[in-house]
């Protein structure tokens, strides 16, 4: 199906990006604040709590990048253990 050239105009402009952006973060965002906490980010939290030289080892075997834990470990260190904080790093590297 081809677009017409008014429709080309409206999905490729600066605009438009920008709408799609915000409703993604919106989106994502809304997630972040709800109080359940999943396996995985118990996970995260567990292997962010310990020292960097342990994160280097325990998250070897891991197929998350040893950088993230060390992020939430830094997080961790300048806000105490907050969930909602961990969500939304994930949720800024999400939307960069």
């Amino acid at each position: 199906m081809k677009l017409s050239r008014g429709a080309h105009v409206r999905l490729s402009s600066s605009a438009f990006h920008i709408l799609l952006l915000v409703a993604g973060a919106a989106f994502l965002l809304a997630d972040a604040f709800h109080g359940n906490v999943w396996f995985d980010e118990s996970y995260s939290v567990g292997i962010a709590n310990h020292s960097f030289a342990d994160i280097w080892y325990y998250s070897s075997g891991d197929v998350h990048p040893v950088l993230i834990y060390w992020a939430l470990h830094v997080l961790n260190l300048v806000f105490g253990q907050n969930i909602t904080i961990y969500r939304l790093f994930t949720v800024a590297g999400a939307i960069a």
